[in-house]
């Protein structure tokens, strides 16, 4: 007589095709639940190094534009008011440092919102650095010749024959590319050998210093052709590139010599009214400035630009140069701002620092 079989043991002998589904099926579950879950990793991780790479050129410019203005000068000196019937000394330069709404400074161009900033510095640009614009080879070896710099940002195109922003190549034969219209922050760049600001008239006389209207004075960086023939773009979709020029510690408000982000070294020559303003201006350099910039992700503005067209960026253009008026309001407009872009579905980003401009020992008298 056989023993019977353990019920326990004959259990364990193997899995009915039952419950081999059940575990397949769980498996099948956790698998596609692993799967998703990678993939919604790698997509997050993809979207986030995608948006590092996106404002990587625009810190990369905002950090250059902040060196670069650090550098600026008006390189005062004293001198006689008037050289042929002299009464008292004045601060004297042949310099110019000027910033302010692009509206004011580039004669109302609708699509360049924000800020503008021109000024000089020693960078020694010219020569054959400076390429086809600038005087040859016999200007090399000047490394701290005056240049004329500044910034601005524009709604261009990289097919504008003006600035001539692509090879050649890319536009003949099948390598010809679409036309990609964007905002771009321009750096303007005046070889040494090129500067204007030491024009003389007939008599040998300095020419700059005897202008007394704001478009002659104006006239070396707003002249749209000189402007565009010395511009460079520097960085893509920025939006607002912005200025506040401030003296720390000065009474009653640091903000009270640019009020509404307006200041020009040269206040004194063009504004009829005397002031306490165009008296301590006078050729000086503010202290600090504080840069603010506003950057666009690539791939939304992309979106937005090719779905609404035109129409809809002159509107964003508008919507910005309405904002950035009262130095005193900057974190709000700046708030405004991204909440805007938020609400048309363009990401974007705020960068903001203060600059000591080295050249800025302000003086009240």
């Amino acid at each position: 007589m056989k023993p019977k079989a353990h019920p326990l043991r004959r259990s364990t002998c193997g899995l009915s095709l039952l419950e081999l589904l059940i575990a397949m099926s769980i498996f099948s579950l956790v698998a596609s639940l692993l799967i998703a879950a990678l993939a919604t990793t790698q997509e997050t991780w993809a979207r986030t190094r995608e948006r590092i790479g996106q404002f990587r050129e625009a810190r990369t410019a905002f950090e250059i534009a902040g060196q670069r203005i650090s550098a600026a000068t008006v390189n005062p000196y004293w001198g006689y008011d008037d050289p042929e019937a002299p009464t008292e000394y004045r601060r004297q330069s042949e310099l110019h440092f000027v910033t302010g709404p692009s509206e004011i400074l580039l004669r109302s161009d609708p699509l360049s919102p924000g800020h503008s900033l021109f000024f000089q510095a020693p960078f020694g640009f010219g020569g054959s650095d400076a390429g086809s614009l600038g005087g040859g080879e016999i200007y090399d070896g000047i490394e701290n010749g005056m240049n004329a710099w500044g910034y601005y940002v524009e709604f261009n195109s990289d097919a504008d024959e003006d600035y001539n922003m692509r090879p050649e190549f890319l536009n003949q034969g099948p390598a010809e590319r679409k036309e990609r219209a964007r905002f771009r922050l321009m750096e303007f760049r005046l070889p040494s050998e090129k500067l204007t600001l030491f024009e003389q008239d007939e008599k040998g006389r300095p020419l700059f210093p005897n202008f007394s209207d704001k478009e002659r004075i104006y006239e070396w960086f707003a002249d749209s052709d000189r402007r565009k023939l010395n511009s460079y773009p520097v960085a893509e979709n920025i939006l607002v590139f912005g200025i506040r020029p401030r003296v720390p510690g000065l009474s009653p408000n640091e903000f009270s010599i640019a009020p509404a982000y307006h200041y020009d070294s040269r206040l004194f020559q063009w504004r009829k009214e005397s002031s306490e303003l165009t008296r301590t201006s006078r050729h000086q350099i503010p202290p600090v400035v504080d840069l603010f910039v506003v950057a666009l992700e690539e791939p939304s503005f992309a979106r937005y630009y090719d779905r609404e067209g035109i129409a809809a960026v002159e509107a964003l253009a508008e919507f910005v140069r309405q904002r950035f008026r009262k130095a005193e309001l900057l974190e709000q407009d700046l708030e405004e701002v991204e909440n805007h872009l938020n609400g048309l579905g363009i990401q974007n980003r705020v960068f903001q620092t203060s600059i000591a401009i080295r050249a800025g020992k302000w003086h009240s008298d």
